[in-house]
């Protein structure tokens, strides 16, 4: 029969280890956010880090913002106005933890709000050079701004019937209907419902379908609003 040690007795010597390796130290890491759940009211966020090649997952770690530090989730979104969320590819400084209960993570401590920015403004540029690539009707103009069929229409006064593309009940629906309905110029407005999924790999498809139905009725409505999100953002 082999020796034998107690399951905590290497535990400890694990955790020994990696005190004796990262005590005191922080590093700053680029990754991939994933299973991203945040908890507003107790301030904490849980997330998985990962970083993939190709659409492999090649390395995963869980990860922590605790109370001290969940306020770079709300400067994040503030600064980028984006939502912090699974798919972002952020910057941060972290620290190792490791617990005898629940095994090893990362605590992050700050982050990179310089990176986040540059890498939406680079995609924000990709689109726009593909929009000008593939559809005629949008022309980059001399002075950096573009023309395209919205811009050069006439508008209504009053956007009177609108189209909305959101998720079913949920918050960014409600929230639109209830400032909608409570506007201060008292504007009755007629809103047309358009619901599908809006985040996740496969919102842009199910987006542009809605999108479809809406211009094989162009002519009922003045503009079209799709809403995510919601709750405190309103």
């Amino acid at each position: 029969m082999p020796q034998t040690q107690k399951l905590s007795d290497l535990v400890n010597e694990i955790d020994a280890a990696i005190r004796d390796r990262f005590a005191g130290k922080t590093f700053w890491i680029k990754a991939e956010i994933t299973d991203v759940k945040k908890h507003p009211d107790k301030k904490w966020c849980f997330l998985k880090f990962i970083e993939k090649d190709g659409n492999t997952i090649i390395t995963e770690m869980k990860a922590v913002f605790w109370s001290n530090s969940y306020i770079y989730i709300q400067h994040f979104e503030r600064e980028t106005q984006q939502l912090f969320a699974s798919g972002l590819e952020i910057t941060c400084n972290v620290r190792v933890r490791f617990n005898k209960r629940y095994g090893i993570d990362l605590e992050v401590l700050e982050i990179d709000f310089t990176y986040a920015i540059g890498i939406l403004e680079r995609e924000r540029k990709m689109v726009l050079e593909k929009l000008v690539r593939e559809n005629a009707t949008i022309r980059l103009l001399d002075n950096g701004s573009y023309s395209t069929i919205n811009n050069r229409s006439s508008l209504p006064m009053v956007f009177r019937h609108i189209a909305l593309i959101t998720a079913p009940n949920s918050d960014g629906q409600r929230d639109f209907n209830n400032v909608i309905e409570k506007n201060k110029y008292g504007y009755a407005f007629s809103i047309t419902s358009f619901l599908t999924q809006i985040q996740g790999d496969h919102a842009s498809q199910l987006i542009l379908q809605q999108l479809k139905l809406v211009e094989a009725d162009k002519d009922k409505f003045d503009i079209v609003v799709i809403v995510r999100g919601g709750g405190h953002r309103f």
